[in-house]
C-alpha cells in the first residue's frame, strides 16, 4: 500500500505541475500520466506472455513481438478498458484481440492482469482523491502555506516546492487519517527525487510548522468525518 501511495504522490505532483505551469485540465494530464507510467507498462509485459504462447511464436521475429506488444497495449489503452465497469469487457477484448477462444493459461493470465488494474486504480483514486481536494481548497492552503512559510512569498518558491507544499498541506489539513509523519517524510523523499538540494530542509521546516500550527483543525475535521459515519 505505502509504494502505491508514494506512486500517486508522483502522479499528483506530475498533474498539479502541469495545472500550474501549462494550464492544462488535470483530468487530461491524470489520464495521461496514468496511461503511460503505470497501465502502457503492465500491459506490455502481459501483451509479451501472450504473444510467447505456443499460439503466437515470435522468437524469430522481434519486430513482429513488438508490433503486438505496443499494439496490444495501444488498443486497450484506446478502448479506455482499464476504466471499464462491466465485467465481461475484459475477457472479451482479450477474446477478440487474441482471435480465438481464450484458453486456461489466457484465463490465468486475465485474472493476474485484473489484479494488476485494481492495484493501479488505487493509485488513480488516492491521486485522485488528493488532486481535487488541494484544488478545492487552493486559496485556502496557499494562504496557510504563506503565513508558515515565514518570508518566502509563494511566487518566490520554487516551483516543484511549491506544489509539493500544496498537496502535503492539504494531506494535513483535509485528511484526517494519514498521519502526519507519513505525508511530511513522502513530501522530502519526493523533494530529494524531483527538486533541489536545499529542498527537503526546506519543505520539512515548513510542513512541521504547519502541522504544529494547525492541528487542532485537522483533529476537528477527523472527528466530523467519524460522526459523518456513526450516522449513515
Amino acid at each position: 500500500m505505502s509504494s502505491r501511495r508514494r506512486k500517486a504522490r508522483e502522479v499528483v505532483l506530475k498533474v498539479l505541475y502541469q495545472q500550474d505551469v501549462l494550464s492544462r485540465p488535470y483530468n487530461e494530464t491524470l489520464a495521461e500520466v496514468l496511461a503511460e507510467e503505470h497501465y502502457r507498462p503492465l500491459l506490455e509485459r502481459f501483451g509479451r506472455e501472450f504473444a510467447n504462447l505456443d499460439m503466437h511464436n515470435f522468437k524469430a521475429a522481434p519486430e513482429a513481438l513488438e508490433a503486438f506488444v505496443g499494439g496490444f497495449a495501444n488498443t486497450f489503452i484506446a478502448k479506455d478498458i482499464q476504466n471499464s465497469k462491466d465485467p465481461n469487457e475484459l475477457p472479451d477484448f482479450l477474446a477478440d484481440y487474441l482471435n480465438r477462444i481464450l484458453t486456461t493459461e489466457d484465463k490465468a493470465m486475465l485474472a493476474r492482469i485484473l489484479e494488476s488494474l485494481d492495484q493501479s486504480k488505487e493509485i488513480r483514486d488516492f491521486a485522485l482523491s488528493i488532486i481535487e481536494k488541494t484544488i478545492e481548497n487552493l486559496s485556502a492552503i496557499d494562504e496557510i502555506l504563506q503565513k508558515v512559510a515565514d518570508n518566502w512569498a509563494l511566487d518566490r518558491m520554487a516551483q516543484i516546492d511549491k506544489i509539493i507544499l500544496r498537496f502535503a498541506a492539504c494531506e494535513l489539513l483535509y485528511f484526517p487519517d494519514i498521519p502526519a509523519s507519513v505525508t511530511i517524510n513522502e513530501a522530502i523523499e519526493m523533494s530529494k527525487k524531483y527538486s533541489t538540494e536545499r529542498s527537503p530542509e526546506f519543505i520539512n521546516g515548513v510542513l512541521d510548522k504547519l502541522n504544529r500550527q494547525h492541528k487542532p483543525q485537522k483533529n476537528e475535521i477527523k472527528k466530523k468525518n467519524t460522526r459523518e459515519t456513526k450516522k449513515s
